[in-house]
């Protein structure tokens, strides 16, 4: 293993552990308890996108219900893009990365402040919900490359996965910005009695 992946696992794994605590309860308000098998670089992470199984223990069954999570936490920076990212192709062995092979129902997607070991904000995606709506051409996406393009990746913003319900949960605030009457006018050329009565200046 390099030096490059050693950080990264380190990360990852820093991350999740944080997650145990800061963003999964918040998921499962209800549960009485949690348990998590990590299966990263096991079967089922390698073929079939799954990094852990989270055991949810609920009032009224004998026993816990279980979800698949793939999990991706980037560092805070990339929190300005408003964004999710999905590896779509490798390019070097010309395989289907892991928007063809998920079989995850939940994929958390956050942030994550190594510093101050803090969830910055994460999503719960609703896999299945996502899948459908980007094959039935409901929900756009932007497809990119990875600066050492080997592979090729599709970004959804947050936005469109809201409108799409495939929101489960998030910490993050999601809620549009919204702009009034006169801030939308002040964008237009309106005549200088329409100025006047919003008391604008005609751009």
């Amino acid at each position: 293993m390099t030096q490059f992946s050693r950080d990264n696992w380190d990360d990852t794994h820093a991350a999740h552990m944080a997650a145990r605590e800061q963003f999964y309860p918040k998921l499962w308000p209800n549960a009485l308890r949690l348990q998590f098998v990590d299966v990263t670089g096991a079967v089922e992470d390698l073929k079939y996108g799954i990094d852990c199984i989270v055991a949810v223990t609920v009032a009224g069954f004998r026993a816990p219900l279980k979800f698949f999570i793939q999990e991706r936490f980037r560092k805070p920076g990339y929190q300005s893009f408003k964004d999710a990212t999905i590896t779509e192709w490798n390019t070097v062995t010309g395989l289907p990365s892991e928007l063809h092979k998920i079989a995850a129902q939940i994929f958390v997607y956050g942030y994550y402040d190594r510093p101050t070991n803090r969830i910055l904000g994460a999503l719960a995606i609703n896999v299945p919900q996502m899948i459908r709506e980007i094959g039935e051409g409901r929900l756009q996406y932007e497809r990119d490359e990875r600066s050492s393009k080997d592979q090729d990746f599709i970004a959804v913003k947050w936005e469109d996965l809201y409108d799409a319900q495939a929101i489960m949960h998030s910490t993050i605030n999601l809620s549009k910005s919204v702009e009034t009457l006169p801030e939308i006018v002040s964008k237009s050329r309106y005549t200088q009695e329409e100025c006047d009565y919003w008391g604008l200046t005609n751009g």
